[in-house]
């Protein structure tokens, strides 16, 4: 059976993970409870699951158009309301 089989690693899972940092020059925002942005004087949905901690937001080639990184991973597009799209 694998559970007999199974055994922990030496390493212990921290209490509390380290704080996200983002590099300058991207905007960074705390995702609200509801799971939206405040991005230039609106709100953007995010998505629930990320309630509480901070995405960056990078403007792409696209105009108006933002990529939503969650640390070092691309989690979505946010286009600004208005925008023209290409």
């Amino acid at each position: 059976m694998p559970a007999a089989r199974y055994q922990p690693g030496p390493r212990r899972f921290p209490e509390r993970l380290p704080a996200v940092e983002y590099e300058t020059g991207v905007a960074v925002r705390k995702v609200s409870g509801d799971g939206t942005v405040p991005f230039k004087g609106q709100p953007y949905r995010i998505g629930k699951a990320l309630k509480q901690p901070y995405v960056a937001l990078r403007a792409t080639t696209q105009d108006g158009q933002y990529a939503v990184y969650y640390c070092t991973r691309q989690i979505g597009k946010l286009t600004l309301r208005g925008a023209k799209n290409m």
